[in-house]
């Protein structure tokens, strides 16, 4: 919903200001009118009483102009001026050299259409009727102008780096001052330039420091006070010079090459001729020439000279080296102070003639006894190096190669071995105990540390030490004689060349006796088949027996293996069963001494047949449990039916009849919380067989449901129940995740909860945020339930980045984003343009909107703007900003309407001023004495040439002078 509140309009704030300034400008206008209609009253009055005859000044108040003064406007005009006598003359008169005077009504006057750069005399005289009084001439000067160019210029005395230029001075009235003489060259046999200036008043000027050959350009130019004119151009070449080759260089090519190139003379010669140290020279066309078939690194002597027929004109030599070429392999390379981890090498410099920079020294090995390897490198101007950090025993292949400027050249290549090193101690992998003897393998060293020779094996039995040894390639060895329950230690030592490493670690052992009397027979009592045994030394007990078993189900195919570890330290009885044997099944069972595996003792026995079933497996469910069965292995007759006998610990008992040859049931309806036991039997025409081995089953308790709740905020609580409170659960899986609907972040978590618990709080969320949850009971993963729940939504937080974008004098822009919690569904965004603390305007924008103008604005005004998202649970915090709109700049209307009130106001104070003075001002009555002025009244013509030469204009007077 949109809230408009119309402001004040610019346009008519202006109109009115305007308004009242042109009012008080009509004020100001009547005043000046009424103030000029006073004074013009004022005059008149005073003009009547001065019309009684006056007494008149004596004429020693007359007198010539004062002070004349003569300045140069410009190059064609003079201006005059003067101070006046004691008694003002009718008029001044202005005469330049002996032209005739020019009435003046002023006391200044400009002389214009002169000559320019010319000096006048001028005249000024004070006319009083037929008087005149006449001051000093006094001479004026027009300025200069800017002169023509020069007529002509023509150079002389032309050389091979100089000329002389001459020139007319042109047809001129004004003095000049000097000329400017400035020229510019360049080469036309090479790529060169100058230029140079003088300043002269002569009419000649010497041109210098110029190249042979050269093309050369002169502007002269006149210049009097006023500057300098337009130039006269005019251009010539200097002459041609015979000399030797310019800037001769020498560059190396190649190791057997050099580079050589000059620039001509000014004159072109024949040839040229190159020559290198004392080799004849060769003759060459060009200004480059490239000398091959040299040596590398040599430093040569290259000299160019020009040919002119007979005549030869040398450069200086110039020195060039050829490059450094790719030195040759060093000659030998030798090996000192071969250590276990280090050797010395050393090598003979090659038969070269250029300079050797350094030799780079690259090695790298690989050890002979064990998969290792590694390298270096190091760079040095020596002809020995040093390779440290080599292991013992190991192969070093070494390249040496010299280097030069121009890089490494061929190494030399040669190898040898370190030393070897004592070696490390082995590791005792495993001691098999045997009757009397004991079998003891071992690993080598880690670090061996060359070749091994041999082993050393030591045998301990308390303070008694032998050993034996065998060769550095055998691991394994038998320990004879032996005694029966004695403990013995052994440790192995390794040999090298430099002699015996360190013992490895002790292992001990304790020598048994193997079992004896071993058989097997059946048990009666549960057709299960049984093994066993007896001890030779029953001083001597073992602490553990291994049994290993394996067994054919000989009406089946079916094969069936296992091995437990038996304590029996302080058992008198020594037997083993295998749980839960099968009928019909021929069994293995042997026995041995633990850590005597290869000792074992063995018997077998067949099972006895069964005629009952074989019971298979219980799986267990909510509400019932199945039962899996294979049929008897004797049968005695045709299978007509199987029955399913069951009974639970609360005393409840059944029976499931299933005809054959199915061999499943599903017993329904169990209770949870109870322990269920299983057999089945067979059934043929004669009778039922016996029961089958009995199962046992559990049923567990389990969950009914999961429910998700969402009362407080930012928190979802869930609960469950159980089947029956008569059994606890172990234990349950709560898994969980969230997806924040505002800003699409995720995440999960999973916890275990102790059995015992019926609900759980999920604290910490955020606002507006799917929950997605499911509870299962632990080793139960597939019997999961689940619930998912939104929490609730809260208020946004501020929105970000509010910022002004644009303002005027009546608009202002404004542009934001998103808060950073939006805590719930944005449904748009609510504006408040605020002034003076009220409210003035307010709009709902839709939530895709970031940008908004306000309208109508007062200039130069403070605004508040606050802006607020909402969503589903109300408005959220605000963001302000304060905007000061532009203010208006002052209207012209009103300056220019005072400006001209203003102006018309001086006028009007002037021109009454002026009024009233000139009526104050004594005026001289024709008759009075001093005056020679006789007028006719009757002659109306002189009167009024009188008349209009007295009120003629400045400009009028001007314009009549200059006719």
């Amino acid at each position: 919903m949109d809230y408009v509140t119309t402001l004040a309009s610019p346009s008519r704030l202006a109109a009115t200001h305007t308004a009242n300034m042109l009012c008080w400008s009509r004020v100001l206008l009547l005043l000046c009118v009424l103030l000029l209609a006073a004074a013009t009253e004022d005059s008149e009055e005073q003009q009547k009483e001065h019309d009684e005859p006056e007494h008149l000044n004596d004429d020693d108040d007359r007198g010539a102009p004062q002070d004349v003064t003569v300045t140069a406007v410009s190059e064609s005009a003079l201006r005059v001026s003067w101070e006046p006598p004691s008694e003002d003359p009718d008029y001044y008169s202005i005469a330049v050299d002996t032209e005739p005077g020019v009435p003046v009504y002023n006391t200044s006057y400009i002389l214009e259409g002169l000559e320019s750069c010319t000096e006048y005399e001028v005249s000024v005289a004070s006319e009083y009727g037929h008087d005149e009084y006449l001051a000093e001439p006094v001479l004026g000067k027009t300025l200069d102008i800017v002169p023509p160019s020069p007529l002509s210029c023509l150079f002389d005395n032309i050389t091979s780096n100089a000329m002389v230029i001459s020139w007319d001075k042109p047809h001129f009235k004004c003095s000049i001052m000097n000329y400017s003489v400035s020229w510019s060259w360049n080469t036309l046999w090479k790529e060169a330039n100058g230029s140079g200036e003088v300043f002269t008043t002569e009419l000649t000027a010497n041109l210098t420091d110029l190249l042979p050959y050269a093309n050369v350009t002169a502007d002269v130019a006149a210049a009097t006070k006023a500057g300098f004119g337009l130039p006269t151009t005019c251009w010539n070449v200097t002459l041609q010079e015979r000399g030797a080759p310019q800037d001769v260089t020498v560059t190396a090519v190649s190791e057997s090459a050099l580079r050589v190139s000059w620039d001509p003379p000014s004159e072109d010669p024949d040839c040229y001729n190159i020559a290198v140290d004392t080799e004849p020279a060769v003759s060459v066309y060009n200004t480059s020439y490239i000398l091959e078939g040299l040596e590398p690194c040599t430093r040569l002597s290259v000299s160019v000279a020009s040919e002119y027929g007979n005549d030869e004109h040398m450069a200086p030599p110039v020195m060039g080296k050829t490059l450094d070429s790719l030195p040759p392999s060093p000659l030998s390379c030798l090996f000192d102070n071969i250590t276990s981890n280090a050797m010395v090498i050393s090598w003979d410099k090659p038969h070269f003639t250029c300079f050797i920079m350094n030799y780079s020294v690259s090695w790298s090995w690989n050890t002979l006894w064990k998969e290792a390897n590694g390298s270096g490198e190091v760079f040095t101007t020596e002809l020995t190096a040093k390779l440290p950090d080599i292991p013992p025993y190991a192969n070093v292949t070494v390249d040496v190669a010299a280097a030069t400027k121009a890089g490494f050249g061929l190494p030399t290549t040669c190898w040898n071995v370190t030393l070897q090193e004592k070696p490390g101690k082995p590791i005792i992998d495993v001691i098999t105990p045997y009757e009397g003897s004991a079998s003891i393998t071992w690993s080598p060293p880690e670090k061996i540390n060359g070749v091994i020779l041999n082993y050393d094996i030591f045998t301990i039995k308390g303070n008694t030490k032998s050993n034996q040894t065998v060769k550095g390639t055998v691991l394994m060895m038998m320990v004879e004689g032996l005694e029966p329950c004695k403990t013995y230690s052994f440790t192995v030592r390794a040999s090298t060349e430099p002699g015996h490493g360190p013992m490895s670690d002790a292992l001990s052992t304790i020598i048994y006796d193997p079992p004896s009397n071993v058989t097997c027979s059946v048990d009666e009592a549960n057709d299960n088949v049984e093994m066993f045994w007896e001890s030779s030394r029953p001083y001597c007990p073992v602490s553990n027996y291994s049994i290993n078993w394996n067994g054919t189900v000989l009406w089946s195919n079916q094969t069936l293996s296992d091995s437990e570890l038996l304590p029996w330290l302080n058992k008198t009885e020594r037997s083993f069963q295998p749980r839960d044997s099968v009928p019909y099944t021929y069994y293995t069972m042997c026995v041995s001494v633990w850590g005597h595996t290869n000792e074992s003792t063995c018997c077998s026995e067949v099972s006895p047949e069964s005629d009952a079933p074989v019971l298979q497996d219980l799986q267990v469910h909510r509400n019932s449990l199945t039962v899996s069965w294979i049929k008897p292995v004797k049968e005695n007759g045709k299978l007509d039916e199987y029955r399913v006998n069951w009974h639970n610990t609360n005393g409840s008992t059944g029976q499931d009849p299933v005809g054959a040859p199915i061999c499943e049931d599903v017993i329904k309806g169990v209770q949870v919380c109870e322990n269920y036991t299983v057999t089945v039997q067979a059934h043929t025409g004669a009778e039922w067989s016996s029961e089958s081995k009995l199962r046992t089953a559990v049923i567990t308790n389990y969950k009914s449901g999961l429910n998700c709740c969402n009362e407080e905020t930012r928190q979802v609580e869930l609960s469950w129940s159980l089947a029956t409170s008569e059994c606890l659960v172990s234990r349950y899986n709560l898994y969980w995740n969230t997806t924040v609907i505002w800003s699409q972040h995720t995440s999960s978590q999973n916890i275990t909860i102790a059995g015992s618990e019926t609900s759980h709080v999920l604290h910490d969320l955020e606002p507006y945020t799917k929950v997605f949850s499911c509870l299962n009971v632990v080793d139960k993963e597939d019997e999961s339930t689940c619930c998912s729940i939104t929490t609730q939504e809260e208020e946004a937080s501020a929105p970000k980045d509010l910022k002004v974008l644009s303002k005027t004098q009546h608009t202002a822009s404004v542009n934001w984003s998103l808060p950073e919690s939006l805590n719930g569904e944005l449904k748009g965004w609510h504006l408040n343009l605020t002034l003076d603390n009220e409210v003035i305007y307010e709009a709902n924008l839709s939530g895709s909107s970031t940008q908004y103008t306000f309208n109508n604005l007062q200039p130069s005004t403070e605004y508040n703007v606050s802006i607020r998202a909402y969503n589903g649970a109300g408005l959220g915090a605000p963001a302000e900003i304060i905007i000061n709109t532009v203010p208006t700049p002052p209207s012209h209307v009103g300056m220019i309407a005072g400006a001209s009130v203003g102006g018309v106001l001086i006028l009007v104070v002037l021109v009454a001023g002026g009024i009233f003075v000139f009526k104050k001002i004594p005026r001289k009555s024709p008759s009075s004495p001093g005056i020679n002025l006789e007028l006719d009244p009757s002659d109306k013509d002189a009167v009024l040439d009188m008349y209009q030469r007295q009120n003629r204009s400045y400009k009028e007077q001007r314009y009549m002078l200059k006719k």
